[in-house]
């Protein structure tokens, strides 16, 4: 019994972190691949009068202490042809008070045509001094995805990007994600890096200040952030296997979001139920597709310092990975699609979902053979060393990727401090991150009600 157990996760282990290996090696070969690429996006690009317009939507509750400032760094886009569409699901604070007296609304007849379901609209109004910001106030939809579809019927553009309502954009991000669009007329969706807001400084809508965060669960986030981002999107993108490209701030083509249906206000994952929708759709019209990600896009979001913000939103998430796999599962094995079918979403449920359940039952039959006296001290050290080898690993890679990344300010302290993070992360944050995750999942199984949700802000960064 022992000894099939042993097996049974020591073949885990070896498929997980190999997968993981391999989406690292993906993603240093295209960064190697594309170096000219990436200096012309960070050094040249240019506006041309030939990127298509871009319509940016940003739900928005309770976003009172930010909201002025992210608007602001979407208004200072270097992009032609753009509206901003802010949306006001029912916030319960100042949320629209600020918009108000930020931007001087005034209520603007609309022709409002409901493409996509949410909750009834109270009213919809422009600014008099930016007249590329419009704003919705609607009932509350309880769903991110409730008060995106509201921004999506306003929405004009032939390419709409939805954003979280606490975040700052790099001023060339729109500029840069187009670059794709305009290079693979197959490309119709593209996502870009998200970074922690948390210890840099924005003025005026402006980051001024990069660096790290100095409470150290947002620390711990950082070094996540970058392992996501910059070894997961970049491999899972050269294998068109990406099944979620970031709520925080994602690029779609407005008429394929339109074929798959829009977002779907019954899920909490919406911006990864959105992507496996738009998989469906294209394999099932039997279109050739590819959903890119650009790494050199850099959009920075504020992420919890506190646990109990920090474990509502990781319970939420957990939720929603679960409900989309089960609700898209007719995408396993799917024939017209390796990529998504046979490597991403067979990972995504055992390595993503189900692996809080795995670490647990294999925790459970440690102590009970261990209490039996049948647990080999000899093996069950080499399986914990070489977890905590590959895990340190992983993310020191993560780490060399960031430093190769054109444009970012590497210093020997930040690396430092880095690493350091890196390898407290599996005594500390990991054991945490679990706990939360094996909340959601329960939560999911239970069916126990779910609702967006308040996260609190703490704006430490914005400069008035």
């Amino acid at each position: 019994m022992i000894a099939l157990a042993q097996h049974a996760f020591l073949i885990y282990g070896v498929l997980v972190f190999g997968m993981y290996t391999l989406l690292n090696l993906l993603a240093l070969g295209w960064l190697h691949r594309h170096t000219d690429l990436r200096n012309y996006l960070l050094n040249e690009v240019r506006l041309t009068g030939h990127e298509p317009g871009m319509s940016i939507i940003v739900p928005a509750y309770n976003e009172g202490p930010a909201i002025v400032s992210s608007v602001r760094s979407l208004l200072q886009q270097e992009y032609g042809d753009f509206e901003v569409i802010v949306v006001n699901d029912g916030s319960r604070d100042d949320t629209l008070a600020n918009l108000r007296e930020a931007f001087d609304l005034y209520d603007f007849p609309h022709a409002y045509h409901v493409r996509f379901p949410c909750k009834p609209v109270r009213g919809i109004y422009r600014s008099r001094r930016e007249h590329r910001l419009r704003v919705i106030d609607k009932e509350n939809g309880g769903s991110k995805a409730d008060a995106a579809n509201a921004g999506l019927n306003l929405a004009t553009r032939p390419l709409f990007c939805v954003m979280d309502a606490d975040s700052v954009l790099d001023r060339r991000a729109l500029l840069r994600t187009a670059q794709f669009f305009l290079d693979d007329r197959r490309v119709v969706a593209c996502g870009g890096t998200l970074r922690p807001l948390n210890g840099c400084r924005v003025e005026g809508g402006n980051l001024v200040k990069d660096d790290l965060p100095r409470r150290p669960l947002a620390l711990f986030q950082t070094v996540e952030y970058l392992r996501s981002f910059l070894c997961g999107r970049i491999g899972w993108a050269q294998l068109n296997g990406l099944l979620i490209i970031s709520g925080g701030y994602g690029v779609f083509r407005t008429e394929v979001a339109a074929l798959a249906g829009g977002f779907d206000s019954n899920t909490l994952g919406e911006d990864m139920d959105l992507v496996l929708r738009i998989h469906a759709t294209m394999l099932r019209n039997r279109t050739d597709y590819r959903l890119a990600f650009v790494p050199e896009t850099t959009c920075w979001t504020e992420v919890p310092e506190t646990l109990r913000v920090f474990g509502a939103q990781r319970k939420r998430w957990q939720r929603g990975l679960a409900e989309c796999l089960w609700t898209h599962r007719r995408l396993f094995f799917t024939r017209r699609a390796f990529g998504v079918g046979w490597i991403a979403m067979p990972f995504f449920l055992f390595a993503e979902c189900l692996s809080p359940i795995i670490e647990v039952i294999g925790l459970i039959l440690v102590l009970y053979f261990a209490a039996q006296g049948a647990l080999s001290v000899a093996t069950f050290t080499k399986l914990t060393l070489l977890a905590l080898a590959m895990s340190a690993l992983l993310s020191a890679t993560s780490l060399l990727l960031d430093s190769l990344t054109p444009g970012n300010r590497i210093s020997p302290r930040r690396i430092a401090v880095l690493f350091a993070a890196t390898l407290a992360e599996p005594f500390v944050f990991h054991p945490l991150h679990t706990y939360f995750r094996l909340i959601g999942i329960a939560q999911w199984l239970f069916r126990t009600r779910s609702n967006w949700g308040t996260m609190t802000r703490s704006t430490k960064w914005d400069v008035k």
